[in-house]
């Protein structure tokens, strides 16, 4: 999907508050990331030794912890659709509409 030019676009206080949304929402997912990532090293290395780290790397379940790393992606784009849709539904200019419609269909 082409996105569309938004350099003119002057948004109305609706879709500022959305944009800004979509802002929480993407700062949340980062510090997740963050967090996941950071939990299984201090998990694994907090006040162990060589052998007990290596018990620790062994007994890790690795494709949970995969899998939650991989889905942080997915919830972010559903909440931004989710958002885009919403604002489709609302009275706005079609240039306005035009965004949403484009966010709506994968642009980002």
């Amino acid at each position: 999907m082409a996105c569309p030019d938004i350099s003119m676009l002057r948004f109305s206080e609706q879709s500022e508050k959305a944009i800004g949304r979509i802002k929480q929402i993407q700062g949340a997912a980062n510090v997740l990331s963050g967090v996941l990532a950071s939990s299984v090293l201090l998990e694994i290395f907090a006040g162990n030794r060589v052998l007990g780290s290596a018990n620790n790397i062994r007994k890790k379940d690795w494709e949970i912890w995969a899998k939650a790393m991989r889905a942080v992606p997915n919830v972010v784009s559903r909440e931004i659709n989710f958002i885009a849709q919403e604002q489709l539904m609302k009275p706005l200019a079609m240039d306005e509409r035009n965004f949403w419609r484009a966010v709506a269909d994968g642009c980002r």
